[in-house]
């Protein structure tokens, strides 16, 4: 130990500069990693998890254990790497849940995952997908949607402005929204009516989703112009649907839904309900950080998109009000392990 010593000395007292020039190097890589490293406010020790979320709707938890949650079972064993297989089937719903060992990364598992999958024989309408790439500790942003707008309207504009703008930035994995009801258009058949005209209502539904779509015609030339020529069959309004043909009687007479019953707006059944301070029913979105993504940098990325989303809401009557953001955390968290470090050290 002694002649290492030795020897270290000797090198610093013949090659001065070579030192010198090696130390500036470390201190200078030292402070570079320092003032680069992420720095998170928990510590994500979860082992690379991948979800399987199949919708079933209307079925009972024993069908979609037997139709859905198995056939996937078998399908996901035996992958690379997994050393644990769960799932739950409830009314409607199969999730199973993957764990595999640290040495696969969650991209690759996902790949690997989304492969099996396109290999399942399931019902018609029935598809797999899978949870967001996050963790359970990738909450990073919450925020309520406030605004002199009713709710529900609110709700709608989470639903397709805010989550479709948060997607856009590379660090967000998802963005689950919570409160307001979700609008519907509900068509109200009368049976009566269904029954004197020899139809039904799956005859109904499979008409409006033929008419429910655009087509395109071709051209027409008309001297040196050209006129592009398309037919509009996509619903804009209750007015429209309730003048959609869904059949024929007696000589080519057209039946309409309005002939049959009714087009009103109505909403979903509600599940649960959001209140914020003094308000009872409010809408609420959680941005879910990526997997080995940036939390600082994400979350800087996610004020600034809030600014600009604020800034074309101010119209509407809606602002996007956070009221967790994991940067102060984080501040909070670094400062007090400074102070205490310091104060340790003197």
């Amino acid at each position: 130990m002694s002649w290492l010593l030795q020897q270290w000395i000797a090198f610093q007292q013949d090659r001065k500069v070579l030192f010198i020039a090696a130390l500036a190097s470390l201190v200078a890589a030292g402070a570079w990693i320092a003032f680069h490293s992420e720095i998170e406010a928990f510590p994500d020790v979860t082992n690379v998890q991948v979800q399987v979320i199949t919708q079933y709707p209307g079925k009972a938890s024993e069908e979609a254990e037997r139709r859905v949650t198995m056939p996937l079972e078998v399908a996901t064993n035996g992958l690379r790497g997994l050393i644990n297989q769960r799932s739950v089937s409830l009314f409607g719903l199969s999730v199973i849940t993957l764990t595999f060992d640290d040495d696969i990364s969650m991209r690759q598992a996902r790949v690997d995952v989304a492969q099996r999958l396109g290999e399942v024989d399931l019902p018609d309408g029935v598809k797999p997908a899978l949870s967001p790439e996050s963790t359970p500790v990738g909450e990073i942003l919450r925020y309520t949607l406030t605004g002199n707008l009713p709710v529900d309207e609110l709700r709608m504009i989470e639903d397709w402005t805010l989550e479709r703008a948060f997607k856009t930035i590379p660090g967000v994995a998802d963005v689950i929204s919570f409160g307001g009801p979700a609008r519907t258009v509900e068509v109200r058949l009368n049976s009566q009516r269904l029954a004197a005209l020899g139809m039904s209502a799956g005859d109904v539904a499979q008409a409006l989703g033929q008419n429910h779509a655009n087509a395109g015609g071709g051209i027409l030339r008309h001297g040196e112009e050209t006129y592009i020529v398309r037919s509009l069959g996509l619903f804009e309004g209750p007015e429209t649907l309730e003048a959609a043909v869904v059949g024929t009687r007696g000589r080519n007479v057209p039946v309409r839904v309005r002939d049959l019953g009714s087009v009103r707006m109505g909403h979903r059944p509600r599940l649960g309900q959001v209140g914020a301070n003094d308000a009872d029913d409010v809408v609420e979105g959680i941005v879910l950080l990526r997997k080995g993504s940036d939390t600082l940098k994400t979350c800087a990325q996610l004020r600034e998109k809030i600014e600009e989303l604020n800034a074309s809401l101010a119209p509407l009557g809606a602002r996007i009000e956070p009221y967790y953001d994991r940067t102060e955390l984080i501040r909070r968290c670094s400062r007090q392990r400074t102070v205490t470090s310091a104060g340790t050290t003197l």
